[in-house]
């Protein structure tokens, strides 16, 4: 194993150590739970690791990422966006996004919702959210505002975004889910 590999193994076993640590130290939970489920929604969940970056090559610098074990994942290199495509039914009606991060340090990050049509066009159905709230011993929950908007699969490609500002384990992805109602 190269030395690169251990120290970026040994940094996500800290980084996962550390917030069992503090879960102890705290009697809280480290994970942010997604809001309970409401009957009658279907559920899509995407982990960490469904998200890759929307560039590796940015102003000549590579990006790299880092996925832990547990399905999260940090930016190790230049800081650009990443991004998953959303995959649902036409005409299924979104009434609900969350991101579960971990932000222990500045700068923010951002999570958005966007949608790409065939003729080099996109839109942003609901406004990015920006978070700034820096909490060393919890993952956190972000949501979208703006919702509910329905998908249109024939006009529109759909795309969850992630955007860290800095490449470190202090700005980790844990994951995102999108609540649905079939149209």
């Amino acid at each position: 194993m190269s030395k690169i590999k251990r120290r970026t193994l040994l940094q996500a076993m800290l980084t996962a150590g550390a917030g069992t640590a503090a879960a102890a130290l705290t009697g809280q939970p480290v994970l942010a739970a997604f809001s309970p489920p409401i009957p009658g929604r279907r559920y899509q969940k995407y982990g960490g690791h469904n998200f890759t970056p929307i560039s590796t090559l940015k102003n000549g610098l590579r990006t790299d990422w880092t996925y832990n074990d547990n399905g999260s994942i940090y930016v190790s290199g230049t800081p650009t966006q990443f991004g998953t495509r959303l995959q649902l039914p036409d005409g299924a009606v979104i009434e609900e996004v969350q991101f579960n991060y971990f932000l222990g340090t500045p700068p923010p990050m951002n999570f958005s919702l966007i949608a790409f049509d065939n003729a080099n066009g996109y839109q942003t159905p609901i406004p990015t959210v920006q978070v700034d709230s820096v909490d060393s011993t919890a993952i956190q929950t972000a949501s979208l505002d703006g919702l509910p908007i329905q998908v249109d699969n024939a006009a529109w490609n759909y795309v969850l975004r992630w955007f860290p500002r800095a490449a470190d384990p202090d700005h980790m992805l844990w994951g995102a889910r999108v609540a649905y109602r079939l149209g």
